[in-house]
């Protein structure tokens, strides 16, 4: 294993061939299986078998993990407050590409990711969606906190999503 990332009494661990591992707790289907066993010891990822993943990142009860070639973004499990980008608040127990990131289908939610300085239409305090330019973004780096995702683009533009509690998406 090369990276290890942590979330609530679960843990994700990425080999230097660019391959996900996971282990733990799995009531939200962190674990990225397909289901909500928990696991005690480490387990392939099988849905992301066909990709190599560059770097995973994992909080509260959810995970992203960024495709190395396309620059792709994944996420799975918790998605109460939106942070897993899939336009709805729905828990996903299989890692599934966010619609924005580097392909993987459109969004067409109203309620769009944004970045920071561009809240002229923004009302709430979260964003569900990482929508509005489906394909067109290579995220280079990936983050979580426990209730909202960020990634940053190839442009050094910073994208954000889920809970937006206290400014953690910094839209204003």
């Amino acid at each position: 294993m090369t990276s290890l990332a942590c979330g609530s009494r679960f843990t994700i661990a990425l080999t230097k061939g660019g391959v996900v591992h996971s282990f733990g707790r799995n009531e939200d289907g962190q674990l990225g299986h397909g289901d909500r066993a928990t696991q005690l010891t480490p387990r392939l990822v099988e849905a992301l078998t066909h990709v190599r993943v560059a770097a995973i990142c994992a909080r509260g009860a959810h995970v992203l993990a960024l495709e190395a070639d396309s620059g792709k973004v994944w996420s799975w499990g918790r998605g109460d407050e939106g942070q897993l980008g899939h336009g709805n608040t729905a828990p996903s127990s299989r890692p599934r590409p966010i619609a924005c990131f580097g392909g993987g289908g459109s969004t067409t939610s109203d309620d769009t990711m944004l970045s920071p300085g561009d809240n002229s239409s923004r009302s709430s305090s979260s964003s569900s969606s990482a929508s509005g330019m489906s394909g067109a973004v290579r995220a280079v780096a990936i983050a979580c906190g426990r209730q909202h995702s960020c990634a940053l683009d190839d442009q050094g533009q910073l994208w954000t999503w889920g809970g937006g509690e206290d400014g953690a998406l910094g839209h204003g």
